[in-house]
């Protein structure tokens, strides 16, 4: 499958959940723009979207999905495809940029925040299966790599791509006297990582062994 085939099914989903909405194109725009913390989308973005004349983002991808209320999977084509075409469309996406100051930097942010999005893809498709069918394998690493971008959010992140880590965790159906004693081990006042005094690593890590699921990233606390 080709780039411009990708683009073009990701842009009729989006205009299908437009639709469906019943969003015009410029009231997309706005909620693009407030999603990503911006000034103003011009709705001719969403016009080149959803004709697949533009690719569209990673970050665009998460704050589409935040939106409309679906999962990232739902906006790309088959997960089939993932491992073979999107990191084609991944490392081109910082191409795609005319409007970049410097496209060194541009390119630089652009592969973080699609390396970001891909690994949270997987991360939350494991955590699906293991709700579905109960499945452990990869659960652990799933979780930690979930509580790695939680601990790389920063007070400019838009409210729209952060994760509260707990809540990922009550979505799970695990024991509320797990996730309490974990985060009363994750509670570490003094450490930089640490957002509302709970380093997220720690409780994954935590979750993880107490749970148990096997954890293959490192040795678990």
């Amino acid at each position: 499958m080709q780039l411009s085939e990708v683009n073009a099914i990701i842009g009729a989903k989006i205009a299908e959940l437009r639709n469906d909405k019943s969003m015009s194109q410029a009231q997309l725009a706005m909620a693009l723009a407030a999603n990503l913390e911006k000034e103003r989308v011009d709705p001719t973005t969403i016009t080149r979207l959803e004709r697949g004349q533009r690719p569209v983002t990673a970050v665009e991808l998460v704050a589409l999905a935040h939106i409309f209320n679906v999962s990232t999977e739902e906006l790309i084509p088959r997960a089939r495809l993932v491992d073979e075409q999107v990191r084609t469309w991944l490392r081109q996406a910082g191409n795609l940029s005319v409007e970049v100051v410097s496209v060194e930097q541009e390119l630089a942010e652009l592969r973080a925040e699609n390396d970001a999005a891909t690994a949270l893809w997987r991360a939350f498709t494991v955590l699906r299966e293991y709700q579905a069918s109960g499945r452990r394998e990869g659960v652990s690493d799933a979780l930690d790599d979930i509580a790695h971008y939680v601990e790389s959010c920063t007070e400019g992140t838009p409210l729209g791509l952060r994760i509260d880590l707990v809540e990922v965790l009550r979505d799970m159906e695990l024991p509320e006297e797990l996730i309490a004693a974990g985060v009363e081990w994750a509670e570490v006042a003094d450490d930089p990582r640490a957002a509302d005094r709970i380093v997220p690593t720690r409780l994954a890590r935590y979750i993880s062994k107490h749970a148990p699921f096997p954890f293959g990233g490192g040795t678990s606390e």
